[in-house]
C-alpha cells in the first residue's frame, strides 16, 4: 500500500495514457490549458494530470513552463506529464528540471529522462552523477542504462569511478546488463576496487558477457587476497568454461586454505571437465578437510564421466559422418550410373551400339546390380550358346592296360 501511495501520481498519469486515444475539442483543451494557470495549485495539478495524453503543441508549451512553476507539486506533476509527452521538447524540458530545487522532482525528471531513453540527456546525467543526494546518483546510473547507447556506456564507465560505492556497484551491475564487450575495461577498473562486494560484482558482470577476453581478468582474480573473490572467480570460470583457466585454477586449489574457496575451485575444474585438471583433484585430495573431500572426489568423478560421454558423443559422430559419407558417395555412384545409362540410350538412338555396349558395360562396373544396363547390354550382346565338347576316342598305351584320351 505504501508503494501505491508514493506512486499513486504516476499511475493515475500512466491509467491517462493507457487509455484509447480520443479527440480533444479545442475547447476542452482550452480549459485544460486555463487550469494549468489556476490560482489553486491544486487545480492546476489535476489539469497538468489531465494533459498528460494530449499531443499538442500548446500543451507542451504548458506542460515545459508548468515546470518552472513556484509549487513544488505542480512542478512534478508536469515532469511527469513530460515523461508521457515524448520529443525532443519533453526531453529538453526534462533535462532544465533535473537542476530543480526539490530533491524528489530532480528525481522523478532523471527517471523520465531513463524512461525517454534519449542520448541527449546523457551529458546532464552524467553531470548528475555528483549529485549531493545519493537517491539520484543511484537513479541516473539506472536512467544511464536503460538509454543503453555508447555515450550512455561513457557515463557508467564513469559512475565506476564514482566516490559513493553504492553507485559504483549499481554502475557495474549494469555495465553486465548491458553485456557488450566495451564493458569490459571498465569492468577490469571495478576488479581492483577497494570494497569486496564491488569486485564480486565486477567478476559477475564479467561472467554475464561471457567473451573469450574476459577469462584472462578472472583468472588474475584467482589470486585476489580476499577468499570471497577468489570463490566468485572461481564460480564465475566454470560457468565461462573456458579451458584455458584449468591449470591456474588448479594451482590455486593446491594453495588455498579455504574450505569454502576449495569447494569452489573442485566446482569449477569438474564443470570445466578436463582430464589436465584429475592432477590437481587427487593432489588437493591427499591435503583436504573432510569437509573438502567430497568436493573433490565429485568434481573427479564429473570429469570421469564427462570424458566417457565425450568419448561416446565423438564416437557417434564419427558414427553419423561416416554413414553421411558412405550415403553420399552411394548417391555419388547412383548419379554417375544413371548418366552411363542415358549415355548408352542416347548412342543407341544414333544407330553408335557399340558406345552404346561401352557405357552399359561400364555403368555395371559401378553397379552390377543395375538392371537396366543389364537389359540393355543382353539385348545387344545376347549371350552365346556354349558348344558341346567333342571326347577324343581313348587310346590304349602299348604294354599297358591304361588308356588315356
Amino acid at each position: 500500500m505504501n508503494i501505491l501511495r508514493r506512486n499513486r501520481a504516476w499511475i493515475g498519469i500512466l491509467f491517462i495514457f493507457l487509455l484509447p486515444h480520443w479527440t480533444y475539442s479545442q475547447e476542452e483543451i482550452s480549459r485544460h490549458l486555463a487550469g494549468s494557470r489556476d490560482k489553486s495549485w491544486k487545480v492546476r495539478v489535476n489539469s497538468i494530470r489531465a494533459m498528460a495524453s494530449i499531443q499538442d503543441s500548446q500543451v507542451l508549451a504548458a506542460l515545459q513552463a508548468a515546470t518552472q512553476d513556484e509549487k513544488a507539486a505542480v512542478r512534478l506533476e508536469a515532469i511527469k506529464a513530460l515523461a508521457f509527452q515524448g520529443g525532443e521538447g519533453a526531453v529538453t524540458a526534462l533535462t532544465q528540471s533535473m537542476g530543480d530545487r526539490d530533491a524528489n522532482n530532480r528525481l522523478e525528471a532523471i527517471k523520465a529522462l531513463g524512461f525517454l531513453k534519449s542520448p541527449k540527456a546523457v551529458s546532464s546525467l552524467e553531470y548528475a552523477l555528483e549529485d549531493k543526494d545519493l537517491a539520484i546518483r543511484l537513479v541516473v546510473v539506472s536512467a544511464l542504462a536503460s538509454i543503453a547507447d555508447a555515450t550512455a556506456l561513457q557515463g557508467l564507465s564513469k559512475a565506476v569511478g564514482n566516490d559513493r560505492a553504492e553507485v559504483r556497484l549499481r554502475a557495474v551491475g549494469a555495465l553486465g546488463g548491458m553485456g557488450d564487450a566495451t564493458s569490459i575495461p571498465a569492468l577490469g577498473r571495478a576488479l581492483q576496487d577497494a570494497e569486496i562486494r564491488i569486485r564480486i560484482g565486477a567478476i559477475q558482470s564479467l561472467s554475464v558477457i561471457g567473451l573469450p577476453q574476459v577469462t584472462p581478468l578472472l583468472i588474475a582474480k584467482l589470486e585476489d587476497p580476499n577468499p570471497e573473490v577468489v570463490a566468485a572467480a572461481a564460480k564465475a570460470l566454470g560457468v565461462l568454461g573456458d579451458r584455458r583457466s584449468v591449470t591456474d585454477l588448479g594451482k590455486a586449489l593446491l594453495n588455498t586454505k579455504s574450505a569454502e574457496v576449495q569447494l569452489a575451485l573442485a566446482t569449477a575444474l569438474g564443470n570445466l571437465g578436463d582430464r589436465a585438471a584429475v592432477v590437481y583433484l587427487q593432489a588437493a585430495l591427499e591435503q583436504a578437510s573432510a569437509k573438502s573431500k567430497e568436493a573433490l572426489e565429485d568434481a573427479i568423478l564429473t570429469i570421469a564421466g564427462k570424458g566417457f560421454y565425450r568419448q561416446e558423443e565423438e564416437k557417434r559422430q564419427m558414427h553419423l559422418e561416416k554413414g553421411r559419407r558412405a550415403q553420399f558417395e552411394e548417391s555419388a555412384k547412383g548419379r554417375k550410373v544413371d548418366e552411363l545409362y542415358q549415355s548408352g540410350i542416347t548412342a543407341l538412338d544414333r544407330g553408335d551400339n557399340e558406345e552404346a555396349i561401352n557405357f552399359f558395360k561400364e555403368a555395371l562396373s559401378i553397379n552390377p546390380g543395375h538392371i537396366p544396363s543389364k537389359q540393355k547390354l543382353n539385348q545387344l550382346e545376347p549371350p552365346q550358346p556354349k558348344k558341346a565338347s567333342k571326347k577324343k576316342p581313348k587310346q590304349t598305351l602299348p604294354g599297358s592296360s591304361l588308356s588315356v584320351e
